[in-house]
C-alpha cells in the first residue's frame, strides 16, 4: 500500500512540475550563460524498492559546463530480522560525478560511491551473536533529472542503483535501488 500511495504523489508531483515548467519563460539557455557554474542544494525523500525502506536526505551539486558533482548525505533504516532490534537505522554518504546536460531541464548520469549497512555474522566476528555495521562502501550510478519551476527552484527526479558486494560466508549484505524526489534551490 505504501508504494502505490508514494507512486501516486510521485505522479502528481511529476505532472504538476510539467505544468508549471511550460509556463516558466525566464531561463537562461546555455549559449547565454558566460562561464556555465551553477552550484545547488536539494532535500529529497525516497524509497528503496530492494529492501522496502524509506529514506530521506541533502544533496549538495556543482555543474561546470558539462560536469556534475554532487555530494549526498542521508538517512535511511534496514529490516535486520536476525538482529535484536528489527529495524537498524543508517546515516550515508555519497559522493558521485558524471555528465549533465540542458539548463531549464537538465539530465544527468553519474558514478560514485556510499557507505552503505551490512551485517557480520559470529562466523567471522566470534561474538555471541550478529552485529551490524554502516561502513561498507558500494559503487552507487544515478541517472536523474533536475526541472526548474522558477528562476531559482528545481524539482528533482532521480532513480539510484547501488552495485552489492559478492556474497561473501559470514556476511549479510543489503541492497539499494531507489527512487527520489526533492525541491532545490539553484544559487
Amino acid at each position: 500500500m505504501k508504494k502505490v500511495i508514494f507512486m501516486v504523489v510521485a505522479a502528481m508531483l511529476a505532472l504538476t512540475t510539467a505544468a508549471q515548467a511550460q509556463n516558466y519563460k525566464s531561463w537562461k539557455a546555455p549559449k547565454d550563460e558566460p562561464d556555465l557554474l551553477r552550484a545547488s542544494a536539494l532535500a529529497y525523500v525516497g524509497y528503496n524498492f530492494l529492501e522496502n525502506a524509506p529514506m530521506g536526505g541533502v544533496a549538495l551539486g556543482l555543474n561546470c559546463y558539462c560536469v556534475r558533482a554532487e555530494v549526498d548525505f542521508g538517512f535511511s533504516s534496514l529490516k535486520t530480522p536476525t538482529l535484536d532490534q528489527k529495524r537498524h537505522r543508517l546515516t550515508y554518504f555519497s559522493p558521485s560525478i558524471g555528465l549533465s546536460f540542458g539548463d531549464k531541464y537538465e539530465f544527468y548520469g553519474m558514478v560514485g560511491f556510499t557507505t552503505w549497512g551490512y551485517i557480520a555474522t559470529t562466523e567471522v566476528t566470534e561474538c555471541a551473536r550478529d552485529k551490524f555495521h554502516k561502513d561498507l562502501l558500494h559503487c552507487r550510478l544515478k541517472v536523474g533529472s533536475n526541472i526548474m519551476i522558477s528562476d531559482k527552484f528545481f524539482v528533482n527526479v532521480d532513480l539510484s542503483y547501488m552495485i552489492p558486494k559478492s556474497s561473501e560466508a559470514g556476511y549479510v549484505y543489503f541492497d539499494n535501488l531507489a527512487l527520489r524526489a526533492g525541491i532545490g534551490y539553484r544559487f
